[in-house]
């Protein structure tokens, strides 16, 4: 079987019996850090940043994808809170 990777993000996703495709670090959801610029998908979430106490955003849900598809997939654009 080929290997399945976020379609945002081309990581590893991995299935959890009662979960679903989950990133490597176990959660869902990637999450951002909207002060300091931390990223991680830990599971459970957490409420806060995990290294400076700041608020965390969703940055995307794990969706697989076949490797060998993911060269056609378009770029998708920045998420409007993160500067550019």
């Amino acid at each position: 079987m080929e290997e399945l990777v976020c379609q945002w993000c081309a990581q590893p996703l991995r299935w959890e019996p009662r979960r679903g495709w989950v990133h490597p670090e176990g959660g869902l959801y990637v999450m951002v850090c909207a002060s300091c610029g931390w990223r991680g998908a830990p599971y459970p979430s957490p409420a806060r940043c995990p290294q400076c106490g700041g608020e965390v955003l969703d940055d995307h849900c794990a969706r697989p994808i076949r490797l060998s598809d993911l060269r056609h997939v378009p770029p998708r654009d920045l998420p409007r809170w993160r500067k550019r």
